[in-house]
């Protein structure tokens, strides 16, 4: 099974890319400037991974033109954690664990 990690990146203007790996290996030629949904198919697609519903994301101010919204598949997070990432635990030192 693979591990997997994904960071979401809402622009001002409303269009989202991402930064995805996968196994350690950033998954390349995704799209960018594109709407949630398109960006959601591309990944399918490309990967054959589903990732969440646009509100399902916790999507977290990053910058004054920018939010973020990161899924960690990679390990397992404690007791009452999902697959989602805050800020919070990013600025903490937040990394995805390939190690297999």
């Amino acid at each position: 099974m693979s591990k997997w990690a994904c960071t979401i990146v809402k622009e001002h203007e409303g269009t989202y890319y991402t930064n995805m790996e996968i196994n350690g290996i950033t998954v390349k030629d995704l799209p960018e400037g594109v709407n949630y949904n398109t960006l959601k198919e591309a990944i399918k697609n490309k990967t054959g991974i589903t990732i969440l519903k646009h509100k399902d994301m916790i999507f977290e101010k990053l910058s004054d033109t920018e939010k973020v919204a990161t899924i960690d598949a990679t390990q397992y997070r404690g007791i009452g954690k999902d697959c989602r990432v805050t800020l919070k635990e990013r600025i903490k030192g937040w990394k995805p664990n390939f190690e297999m």
